[in-house]
């Protein structure tokens, strides 16, 4: 799981700022039919002025296998899911575009940045479940989110698998207003479900075939999650590529805006 900007400033940050601790729980590990799944939660150095983006690529694939290899007698590679929202969320999608044989399903939520026909073709064999909120003030949802769901509805090879879930207004999980329509990653510490048990209220999702989906508690995202496999068997095969001259320095001044950005955010409250 990917954390968004400004969830990345300390060591920890990206754990104490999202709702993935309950996901270790022993009623969320139980839906997965191995009985249980590891949680990875990798931490962007922001602290550094380093944020996600192009040059993270092969040091997060990298961490990924690392911790993979660290447990390779528990893990099912052909199982490995990834989502983040917000600029996690756009990390998600860089990813899933240049390793799209490594992932099995992908959940960017309000995704930062925009997707090409060429991302998406990339990755046409993961099945994508996107999150926004139409009301979301950083991401909008008519100008991003629908034109990358009409391009998954267009290439992607599994839409029976894809999903798109829209807000109205973003709730927590007990009902109350979150406060932040593009905090969409509130939603999902149960599971898609609220503390109750019962389907969030104001969202409606459906498949790449235009079909609204419902949820009956407990199947919700692990669920569809754990439904995802692909093909991956070399769980050990590290990428050492390396980034150009130019390709860091705009990757630095990326960084320096989105610096700008995150402080943006704190002003008014969206971190």
């Amino acid at each position: 799981y990917l954390h968004g900007i400004g969830h990345g400033s300390a060591v920890g940050s990206q754990l104490a700022d999202s709702d993935m601790a309950y996901w270790s729980c022993a009623e969320l590990q139980a839906r997965w039919s191995a009985g249980g799944a590891f949680i990875l939660l990798p931490r962007c150095p922001e602290n550094k002025v380093q944020y996600w983006n192009t040059s993270m690529l092969v040091p997060l694939r990298r961490c990924i296998d690392d911790f993979i290899a660290a447990h390779s007698a528990n893990v099912d590679t052909t199982r490995i899911y990834i989502g983040g929202c917000s600029a996690g969320g756009e990390m998600t999608w860089n990813m899933i575009a240049r390793y799209p044989e490594y992932f099995a399903g992908a959940f960017p939520m309000s995704a930062t940045g925009t997707r090409s026909a060429n991302d998406v073709k990339a990755a046409r064999d993961v099945s994508i479940w996107l999150f926004d909120s139409w009301l979301d003030p950083i991401v909008s949802y008519t100008t991003a989110i629908l034109p990358t769901w009409q391009l998954i509805r267009k290439y992607n090879s599994l839409p029976e698998n894809c999903r798109l879930s829209t807000f109205d207004m973003v709730r927590n999980p007990d009902g109350s207003l979150a406060g932040e329509n593009h905090r969409v990653f509130q939603t999902i510490n149960y599971d898609f479900f609220t503390i109750d048990g019962k389907p969030y209220p104001d969202v409606m999702t459906v498949d790449g075939y235009d079909n609204e989906v419902t949820f009956t508690y407990p199947n919700g995202m692990i669920s569809w999650m754990d439904a995802q496999h692909s093909e991956f068997e070399d769980a050990n095969r590290i990428e050492s590529g390396k980034t150009g001259f130019f390709a860091k320095v705009l990757n630095a001044i990326r960084n320096f805006f989105l610096k700008i950005g995150n402080l943006f955010q704190k002003l008014f409250g969206f971190v």
